[in-house]
């Protein structure tokens, strides 16, 4: 038995010091690359094109289809790293004091839908319903996102977080997305 415990206590150890060397190797080549460094512009090239898109559209200009074009790269791309996040968040988690008394880490998606907002935990949430909670009317999106000052790619994340709860109702009208309290919040 003791020789068994050994064993397995030898492949921890290796397995540990494999997986340290790897992601260190990983994170060092990411940086190398420049990926850190690129990120602010990669948000605001989003941001950028998004407000371009909504101007578009609330100007009656029909969408260029390079538009949909950059969305499928996004989309690809997306697809392409989110594995690597959801299991770098989970490997995070090797950091606490301890595992036992706690869950595995949650992917993004399990976060998701579980997630039930509250004004201690997701204060842009709280705010966005407190926007709607003063409105006399449904709000656009871009109307929110003018009295929140938040970037777009915030408000539509704490948007879907909340419509994914049940505590709005999103709506198209006139090509433009609308939103409002649900009943029951």
């Amino acid at each position: 038995m003791a020789d068994a415990v050994d064993q397995l206590t030898g492949n921890i150890r290796a397995t540990v010091a494999t997986a340290e060397a790897v992601l260190a190797h990983f994170e060092q080549s990411l940086r190398d690359a420049g990926f850190a460094d690129n990120a602010q512009s990669y948000t605001q090239l989003a941001e950028t094109l998004i407000g371009q898109r909504l101007w578009a559209e609330s100007s009656g200009i029909a969408a260029d289809a390079r538009f949909e074009a950059v969305a499928v790269h996004a989309r690809a791309i997306h697809a392409l790293l989110l594995p690597y996040v959801e299991a770098f968040y989970r490997m995070a988690a090797l950091g606490a004091p301890s595992l036992l008394e706690q869950s595995a880490p949650e992917t993004a998606s399990e976060r998701e839908a579980n997630a039930a907002p509250s004004t201690l935990d997701d204060p842009l949430a709280a705010r966005i319903l407190e926007a709607l909670a003063r409105a006399e009317r449904p709000l656009s999106v871009t109307a929110l996102r003018a009295e929140l000052q938040v970037p777009k790619s915030e408000l539509v994340g704490g948007l879907d977080r909340l419509s994914a709860s049940g505590h709005i109702e999103r709506r198209r009208v006139a090509g433009r997305e609308h939103v409002t309290r649900a009943r029951q919040s």
